[in-house]
């Protein structure tokens, strides 16, 4: 193999400007790349074509400016069991052959719309394996076209001009991936000159609000539970209290339902009753390498200034970044030019992995921070960091607050209520808390209590915040709801954390959530014995509280007819366990005694579920039958007593 070098890439620079067509650019001819031209390490030259086995990278070093571009792509692979992804404009054309970063199938999208095209067709119907063949895209008068051999592949006008980078990446999973020729005709010009605040977020929130119109009938969408107007969204973020106002950040996705191209959504409220979708926040700042905004948190610095903080994805390793408002209703933000204000060499010494998602407390005199992650060395940690200054910009490196048994935390959450500390983090699977002690001399945390934050196998990635009453409020991410909807996710309602003197973190909805209420169904005690009793629900936004006691039944619960015919979703109770779905909750350790309190929040399609006010809680997404919901009381094998029942038709929660 002939590794690249400086002389190469001379002559075939002298050699393309002789051949070329007018405004005709060549990237790579015959194999040799030209000095705009920015090859990964993976990938060698060979006689005619430039070829790569592993994960691999080509990028053009300048981007497609506005108007009309036609871009040709000359390649051959070894397999179709690969990641193949091309970029003109910022969208990506390509598949998935080995993980599920794309749906099956031939797959287009990004910026220039506002859903994922998912291509009826495979790879294999249209790339021959073990020959060359040509990729054609071209843009002119808003339309967009995509061919393979002469075929047409897509048509279709497009909701922004595309605009940005020129790209091909994948990974060839050890079956090789050859370019032999690559062009491109256009205005082409630096990252710097195109890639701006207003033009990035102008697009982000042109395609969601295509979408939104879309969707906002859709009798699947919770309407008491915060989402974005459209596409997808993730984690919670930078909750935060500020001038009269709660606000949400979260990881959004504006461009498609799926996970990619990671913004901040924004919507606020004053009451954490009515909220407002706000202008999306944070973009990835692509002309300085950012690819994702991912998670972080907020806090008003010392001086009284609102930032955000979050880890920027797309550079070598992580970093942690910073933005700042631009005006004093939080609506426009700008990244700070002090960033990064952490790298991943900032451990003196120490080697971290998964280094992400920054949250922030003021405690006395001092300003902590916690990234979650885990040295190499050593299990899911917390990562603490000392602020130097005022301004939140320099940090000292404490050291690893805590470390537990899992692989690997995310999102970790670790502040002060009362007398005690909690550690809230996500390790992959069901999130997790520690009650204990924290030592500000040593900057360790010892845990007394541990336990499960939410039981349900659709919640994960919580952020907190401090209100304005002092309260430490909580939300979730609700994932996982039915695919291709054109909305994806949605975030629990607001919970109050206090700790019970056993060590145990309750969660209550928050007060605020009583002025949804609007027309209720109130039954008095009422005795089940071995029978089920149908129970009427307003509509299909409600929320249930069900106070029982005389537990002697065998098993007793809720249940509701779902969507497949014939299946139930089902809360119950039975021989120390509740069921909640297909979920076994264990009961022993929280003692409950004689009584049961089951409070209910239904919303078209989740399902929240507080025991006991908020002693164990679990997060569900069900879709019922709307013809025939069919919510039903029951108990068997003995009695249960219903001492009240009450059930509430809840209001939107959107201006």
């Amino acid at each position: 193999m002939k590794q690249l070098s400086v002389i190469t890439l001379i002559i075939s620079l002298l050699c393309f400007s002789c051949a070329q067509r007018e405004g005709e650019l060549f990237l790579i001819r015959s194999g040799e790349p030209s000095e705009l031209l920015e090859p990964g390490e993976d990938w060698s030259q060979e006689d005619g074509y430039l070829e790569s086995k592993g994960e691999y990278s080509l990028s053009a070093g300048q981007c497609i400016s506005s108007g009309a571009f036609q871009m040709s792509i000359k390649m051959e692979l070894e397999s179709p069991e690969c990641f193949l992804a091309i970029m003109a404009g910022d969208n990506k054309f390509g598949f998935d052959g080995i993980w599920d970063e794309m749906p099956a199938g031939m797959v287009l999208e990004g910026p220039s719309f506002h859903k994922t095209h998912q291509l009826k067709m495979n790879p294999g119907e249209v790339i021959p394996v073990g020959r060359p063949f040509d990729i054609l895209v071209k843009y002119e008068n808003n339309l967009l076209e995509y061919s393979i051999d002469g075929k047409e592949i897509f048509s279709e006008e497009v909701v922004n001009e595309p605009f940005g980078r020129i790209r091909i990446e994948g990974w060839g999973e050890g079956k090789y991936i050859r370019v032999y020729d690559w062009s491109i005709s256009g205005e082409l010009v630096a990252p710097g000159e195109i890639y701006t605040r207003e033009r990035l977020l102008a697009r982000a929130q042109k395609s969601v609000d295509l979408r939104a119109e879309e969707v906002k009938n859709d009798p699947n969408r919770p309407i008491y539970h915060l989402q974005p107007p459209a596409n997808w969204n993730n984690d919670p973020n930078g909750t935060l209290y500020y001038n009269g106002y709660y606000h949400m950040f979260y990881q959004h996705n504006p461009f498609s339902d799926r996970w990619n191209w990671m913004h901040w959504g924004h919507m606020r409220s004053k009451d954490l009753v009515t909220w407002e979708h706000l202008p999306i926040a944070l973009w990835p700042s692509l002309e300085k390498g950012e690819e994702h905004c991912f998670s972080g948190s907020a806090i008003v610095n010392r001086k009284g200034e609102p930032m955000l903080f979050y880890t920027s994805i797309g550079h070598d390793a992580p970093e942690q970044w910073v933005a700042i408002p631009g005006d004093d209703e939080l609506i426009t933000w700008e990244k700070h030019p002090a960033n990064p204000i952490l790298h991943i060499d900032d451990h003196k010494g120490e080697v971290i992995e998964d280094w992400r998602d920054p949250q922030l407390i003021h405690e006395g005199d001092q300003t902590l921070m916690v990234i979650g992650g885990h040295p190499d060395d050593k299990g899911g940690s917390i990562m603490l960091y000392k602020a130097l200054n005022d301004d939140l910009t320099e940090w000292d490196y404490l050291g690893t607050a805590f470390s537990g048994e899992e692989g690997n935390w995310e999102c970790p959450n670790f502040f002060r209520i009362g007398d005690k500390w909690v550690v809230i983090y996500s390790p992959h699977g069901q999130v997790m808390y520690y009650t204990g002690n924290f030592d500000l001399d040593s900057y360790k945390f010892t845990p007394e209590q541990q336990g499960s934050v939410d039981y349900g196998s659709n919640y994960y990635a919580p952020n907190s915040m401090e209100d304005g009453k002092g309260r430490r409020l909580l939300w979730g991410w609700i994932t996982d709801f039915k695919e291709n909807q054109g909305w994806q996710s949605a975030i629990t309602v607001p919970r109050n954390l206090t700790v019970s003197k056993d060590g145990w973190l309750i969660q209550e909805p928050v007060e605020e959530l009583i002025d949804l209420r609007s027309e209720q169904v109130h039954m008095n005690t009422f005795t089940l014995k071995d029978e089920t009793r149908e129970i009427e629900v307003p509509g299909h936004e409600f929320e249930l509280l069900a106070e029982c006691s005389n537990l002697s039944a065998g098993s007793y619960g809720i249940r509701v007819n779902r969507e497949q015919k014939g299946e139930v979703f089902e809360i119950s109770v039975s021989e120390n366990l509740i069921h909640f779905g297909e979920e076994e909750i264990s009961l022993e350790p929280y003692g409950l005694g004689d009584d049961l309190s089951l409070r209910l929040f239904f919303d078209r399609t989740v399902v929240e579920l507080y025991v006991n006010g908020g002693l164990l809680c679990a997060t569900s997404v069900v879709y019922p039958d709307k013809e025939n919901p069919a919510w039903e009381l029951f108990a068997q094998g003995g009695e249960l007593e219903v001492k009240s029942l009450d059930i509430w038709k809840m209001k939107s929660i959107y201006k």
